[in-house]
């Protein structure tokens, strides 16, 4: 896991997302290129999902037509972003990572949108910034 997301529903509907973009804001190895295979989305109960896309020029990867990812009425759900980082040749060690959920927009929510959490709001969602040994 690089990446752990809690998302909290603060409504009183459940909030299925169809499509999330995370972003690397230090970028990714230019080796990862466009390859889905590196990148897994988990929720806590295991459930996984697989990329549509990745950017390595824009360091982006997107999960896409994601279906069974719903956060019910008054409740928080976690988020995994998996990366598998042991092909050195494209993960040297000294790769940093961190991971963003950069703008609104980058959350596709059915009947609602991401951003506010009761009186909080919380995009951008940063993770820490990490350094691969």
């Amino acid at each position: 896991n690089y990446a752990i997301w809690d998302v909290v529903n603060s409504t009183d509907q459940s909030a299925p997302i169809t499509s999330i973009t995370f972003t690397s804001k230090a970028g990714l190895p230019s080796g990862v290129a466009t390859n889905t295979s590196y990148f897994k989305l988990y929720d806590e109960l295991g459930n996984n999902w697989n990329p549509s896309s990745v950017s390595s020029t824009a360091g982006t990867v997107t999960f896409s037509s994601i279906s069974g990812l719903t956060v019910a009425a008054n409740q928080t759900k976690q988020l995994y972003l998996k990366i598998n980082t042991s092909d050195t040749n494209v993960w040297p060690s000294g790769t940093q990572m961190q991971w963003t959920i950069n703008a609104y927009g980058d959350v596709t929510v059915t009947g609602g949108g991401v951003g506010n959490a009761g009186n909080v709001w919380s995009i951008k969602a940063d993770t820490p910034l990490i350094k691969l040994q």
